[in-house]
């Protein structure tokens, strides 16, 4: 949370763009203190889980900062909870398909 306080000090506009694409589960799995931590967690071997975890977690900071996220468009694909002023960045070619459903 200290680093998003910092980050939103420096650059206070009202948006910070979060990422969230190209998560590469076998640097995950490799890594044994995150193994270590899935279990402790009951997310044993659920990298969608811990991704949503991830997530999650990341926007809620963002937002007790009382700033809006964008985030690129898997994380709107892996259905983690985000706000209605939300920003997905669409870069994929059939974006327009995919999000012509959306809430």
């Amino acid at each position: 949370k200290d680093l998003y306080k910092e980050i939103t000090s420096v650059f206070p506009a009202e948006f910070v763009h979060l990422g969230g694409d190209e998560v590469h589960y076998p640097c995950w799995k490799s890594n044994q203190n995150i193994t270590n931590w899935m279990l402790a967690h009951n997310m044993s071997g659920d990298y969608d889980k811990l991704e949503n975890y991830y997530e999650t977690k990341l926007l809620n900071i963002v937002n007790s900062l009382n700033k809006n996220y964008i985030v690129w468009e898997e994380v709107f694909y892996h259905h983690i909870d985000i706000t209605p002023q939300t920003i997905v960045h669409a870069w994929k070619p059939n974006w327009e398909k995919i999000f012509q459903d959306a809430p």
